[in-house]
C-alpha cells in the first residue's frame, strides 16, 4: 500500500514539475526584452564642453559666511 501511494505522489509530482515547465517556458518565449535603456541622467559631448567651459569661467574659490 505505501508503495503504491509513493508511486502515485511521484506521479503527480512529475505531473506538477511538467506543467511548470511549460508554462515557464510558455512565459519565457512570450518575454520580449526590453531595448537598450538609454540614461536620461547621462549628459552628451556638447553639454559636457559647455559645462566645461562655464566650469573654467568660474573663480576658482568659493567664498563662505559674510
Amino acid at each position: 500500500m505505501f508503495i503504491i501511494f509513493t508511486i502515485l505522489l511521484s506521479e503527480q509530482a512529475q505531473t506538477k514539475k511538467h506543467r511548470a515547465e511549460k508554462l515557464l517556458a510558455k512565459i519565457e518565449s512570450s518575454m520580449v526584452p526590453a531595448g537598450p535603456d538609454y540614461d536620461q541622467e547621462t549628459i552628451t559631448d556638447e553639454e559636457r564642453v559647455m559645462f566645461r567651459k562655464v566650469g573654467l569661467r568660474m573663480k576658482p574659490y568659493l567664498p563662505l559666511g559674510e
